[in-house]
């Protein structure tokens, strides 16, 4: 029996619960080391590193980095919805938003690890 095959009775059953698992900390893993790199680089530098614990100053220092990731984030259309007057429309943006709740949290923080830190340590690079 393979060391990684999860404890089943049925040997012939191709789906490995414990592989999952090691794929998903293996890219966990990946993702924290990528945010920890960004951050020292920009602490390492002389003269932005101020900007790495502020938001503002980070907002201030490179504003087109926050309307990016506002644009991509997909809360504009869901604001909208569930800002509405009428009452059967702003129902509707309510249920939508507590649907697709877990998805953007999946989607925000898979942009935010590869696409905004990329773009922050872009950002401090130049």
């Amino acid at each position: 029996r393979p060391l990684a095959l999860a404890m089943s009775v049925d040997q012939t059953e191709s789906f490995d619960v414990l592989g999952l698992w090691a794929r998903f900390f293996l890219l966990l893993t990946f993702c924290i080391w990528i945010g920890v790199t960004t951050h020292d680089l920009t602490l390492t530098g002389q003269r932005k590193k101020h900007f790495i614990l502020d938001v503002s100053g980070m907002n201030e220092h490179c504003p087109s980095i926050r309307k990016v990731w506002m644009a991509l984030a997909g809360y504009g259309g869901l604001k909208r919805l569930v800002l509405q007057e009428k009452i059967g429309l702003r129902m509707l943006g309510i249920g939508i938003s507590v649907v697709m709740a877990p998805i953007l949290l999946a989607w925000n923080l898979v942009l935010f690890n590869f696409f905004i830190v990329p773009l922050l340590l872009l950002a401090f690079l130049r």
